[in-house]
């Protein structure tokens, strides 16, 4: 850990980043986000400059490297049953998404927040039903594969989570983050939305926002409702053209805020934290993971990294 640590920190000096004092801290850190405070510290100009550099570099290596695969080569896959090619460069794309959805800035008031993001994705998913769109995008790695989405697919899905969160509020047990991250599709998911359905989810949400005063965990919905607004996308169907646009999309997002928008700290309605910085180093460490899942299908030997 230590060696990438300074492998990384190498990195960034050399494309200008500037770091003051060089004290080493270790902090244990558990599963929930924002825990340690270092990742919410405001990224200065050269930090941010140098891990946007940084970023690109691993990206154009990795674009390199997988454009100039011949088509039967996406199939190669990770092992007897792993990955291929193709699922990991789908896989990455999905990561950009995530990350750029995590860099959003929530509404301090979490009614506000809530109300909002569901809102979003609701108009999203009227305007889809009437145009008849339906997306193709990586799943959670649980689901292994693409989810194809429709208006209804996410409408369904919604509704189950506002179900569940609702009969734990009654009694029941927590809903589990692996309840909802797997989505099957349904016969029938083509069809339109009606105007019944997108009031009984408002009028579910009304329920869940009145009883987050005695029950704040529920408001963890709202990250959901914009999951699920980002669904219905129209991003390039191809998974490397969809990469391109995707990475594009967070580094172009980066750039947009100012000073602000750069510290502001994200703090979702139901109190979980991210920021600028955070999601920067997480899309750093995600890159040469999958380079290396690459390099491993392709059989190309990868220099040690410490």
């Amino acid at each position: 850990m230590r060696a990438r640590v300074a492998a990384q920190r190498a990195d960034l000096e050399r494309l200008g980043a500037t770091f003051e004092g060089g004290a080493e801290e270790v902090t244990e850190w558990g599963s929930d986000w924002g825990v340690p405070l270092a990742p919410f510290l405001p990224p200065s100009p050269s930090l941010l400059r140098a891990g946007l550099a940084l970023l690109d570099e691993r990206e154009r290596q990795l674009d390199s490297t997988v454009s100039a695969l011949a088509p039967a080569e996406w199939e190669r896959r990770d092992g007897s049953d792993g990955w291929t090619l193709r699922m990991v460069v789908d896989h990455l794309a999905a990561g950009s998404l995530l990350f750029l959805l995590r860099v959003e800035i929530w509404p301090l008031d979490a009614d506000e927040a809530q109300r909002g993001a569901l809102e979003e994705v609701l108009s999203r998913a009227v305007r889809c039903s009437r145009e008849s769109k339906a997306f193709e995008l990586f799943g959670w790695n649980a689901e292994n594969g693409r989810v194809r989405w429709t208006a209804r697919t996410v409408v369904r899905a919604i509704g189950r989570m506002q179900h569940g969160w609702l009969a734990h509020i009654a009694g029941g047990p927590e809903p589990k983050e692996l309840d909802f991250t797997r989505h099957e599709n349904a016969g029938g998911d083509d069809s339109a939305v009606g105007d019944d359905e997108i009031a009984e989810l408002r009028e579910r949400d009304a329920r869940l926002r009145s009883a987050a005063r005695e029950w704040p965990g529920v408001r963890v919905i709202a990250f959901w409702y914009r999951y699920y607004r980002d669904r219905l996308t129209n991003w390039p169907v191809d998974e490397l053209e969809r990469w391109r646009a995707m990475r594009a999309a967070f580094r172009d997002r980066l750039l947009s805020y100012d000073e602000s928008g750069l510290a502001a700290v994200r703090v979702a309605p139901h109190g979980g934290c991210t920021s600028v910085r955070q999601q920067l180093a997480l899309a750093l460490s995600h890159l040469p993971e999958h380079q290396g899942q690459i390099a491993k299908i392709l059989g190309v030997a990868q220099p040690a990294r410490g």
